[in-house]
């Protein structure tokens, strides 16, 4: 009698161990962990799922037919197929914070219909079944999964930028690998270990959640997984591309004043972003850091360009105001006078063949270009800086008679940016650049053609400044400036 027993035992034994050899074999792995299921969202017996309502909440057998109930005959007793379709029995509509919009509209978005999408490994193993593409388990699991700091949020495989980078990286399956840029020496650094777990789900209406010790910068302020999409950005415009819609904005409502802070109204993930910008100032801005601007890590205090983009100051790059240029200008690179601008279109990676997108450079204040006194020198060839990727470096910064930049004379006769640009800077003893007349911070100032004199405040000088008054006192008209125009050292 004792010998059957033992021999049963053997035999439920050896089957146990098949059946494990068979699971941890095939191309996937069940990844139920033993004491973390009752602690996450779907196990919470108070709050978790339930499908069933003869069955209490978190059981598990509102997704597996115990014992092959029914007649299931699915993957891991599963009470339907192993797809999608189970995640939305239950996830088809909006969340409560709208960061997961509901099943039609993850459908429509990069992470579900790109083939690229699909877990790579190594921890926890790449998914490999053939149905792999866009499935929610590539990133969330739903039994829980921990680390040495415990459970893992929103039943995750990783943490923050880990989870992300598991694809984006130079080994990783997506096509936008963005690792290294977050190793280059000015990033928004999103992988700052000093910065971890300051980034919640409700932060968006909070300002505080970007000030002081909470600042921080994780993808998920910037992107929305369930929700973005491919549609791109087009030049010329300030619109925001589908990559970042679904991501919480706040948005900046302008008085009829120059120089003047907006009034904010945030706006959580269930409106979509229409202006790139509008994104930006949820971290830049005094929104979230109130009078106080930072030190950025490039070094130097930050400024606020919420105030520098007033669409009621005399200039600005176009980023949120209509172009005032009046036709006049030389560019390149497909730029014209009349496109408005987004923010990446000056900060990005300095190198031209990462993704798009302010996640890193090897230039301070994340800058695709160098921008510094030496732009626009005559004795360099500075054609490769930031300005010149939309402006003429022939017609800005070298002699050229034949140019219409406005600032001109003899009815456009004589270009005189070309004229300066081959000139000295009398009191540097140095040849002119830019910024001895523009704006270290071209952003946007309440002064025409962004203009700085030496009574400016000292963030805005980069240069030795030229123009000694408070302003160009006597306005040339285009084409036909003279040297009485305006009060500035040379004469």
């Amino acid at each position: 009698m004792e010998n059957r027993v033992l021999r049963r035992i053997a035999k439920a034994s050896a089957a146990l161990i098949a059946v494990v050899i068979l699971i941890l074999g095939s191309s996937y792995v069940v990844w139920a962990r033993g004491g973390l299921y009752s602690s996450t969202r779907h196990g919470d017996p108070t709050s978790g799922v339930r499908r069933d309502s003869a069955l209490p909440r978190g059981d598990c057998g509102h997704c597996h037919s115990m014992h092959g109930a029914g007649g299931t005959t699915t993957d891991f007793a599963l009470w339907t197929a192993d797809n999608n379709q189970l995640c939305f029995t239950c996830h088809f509509g909006q969340s409560s914070n709208a960061i997961y919009r509901g099943s039609s509209v993850y459908e429509q978005s990069i992470h579900e219909d790109d083939s690229l999408m699909r877990w790579p490994g190594p921890e926890p193993p790449a998914r490999m079944e053939p149905d792999a593409k866009g499935k929610c388990v590539n990133c969330h699991t739903p039994h829980g999964w921990g680390d040495s700091k415990g459970l893992m949020p929103t039943l995750l495989f990783k943490r923050e930028e880990e989870l992300c980078l598991g694809c984006h990286k130079v080994a990783g399956s997506a096509q936008e690998k963005i690792d290294t840029q977050m190793n280059y020496q000015y990033t928004h650094q999103m992988t700052n270990s000093q910065l971890e777990g300051r980034h919640h789900a409700s932060e968006e209406i909070i300002p505080d959640s970007f000030s002081g010790q909470n600042r921080h910068n994780e993808c998920a302020d910037c992107h929305n997984s369930h929700v973005h999409t491919r549609d791109l950005h087009t030049q010329g415009s300030n619109r925001a591309g589908g990559v970042l819609r679904g991501s919480s904005f706040i948005e900046a409502n302008y008085g009829s004043l120059p120089d003047t802070f907006p009034t904010f109204q945030p706006r959580g993930q269930i409106f979509d972003i229409q202006f790139e910008y509008q994104l930006c100032f949820k971290c830049h801005s005094y929104w979230a850091y109130g009078s106080f601007p930072p030190f950025a890590p490039s070094g130097g205090q930050q400024t606020d360009p919420s105030i520098e983009f007033n669409p009621n100051n005399v200039s600005s790059h176009n980023v949120i105001q209509a172009p005032n240029l009046n036709g006049i200008g030389v560019f390149v690179n497909g730029w014209r006078w009349d496109f408005q601008m987004v923010c990446t279109d000056c900060h990005g990676s300095s190198n031209a063949n990462d993704p798009k997108g302010p996640h890193g450079s090897q230039l301070p204040f994340l800058v695709k270009a160098r921008w510094d006194v030496t732009s626009g020198q005559r004795t360099q060839n500075t054609s490769s800086h930031l300005c010149f990727l939309c402006h003429d470096f022939t017609t800005y910064a070298q002699r050229n008679d034949n140019r219409n930049t406005g600032f001109s004379r003899n009815n456009f006769g004589e270009n005189l940016h070309g004229l300066h640009a081959n000139e000295d800077n009398p009191v540097a003893n140095r040849p002119i650049g830019c910024m001895d007349c523009h704006s270290k911070v071209p952003h946007g100032i309440n002064r025409r053609a962004l203009l700085v004199t030496s009574s400016d405040p000292a963030r805005l000088l980069g240069g030795t400044v030229l123009l000694k008054q408070s302003d160009v006192p006597n306005w040339g008209p285009s084409g036909n400036w003279d040297e009485g125009d305006c009060t500035v050292v040379c004469h």
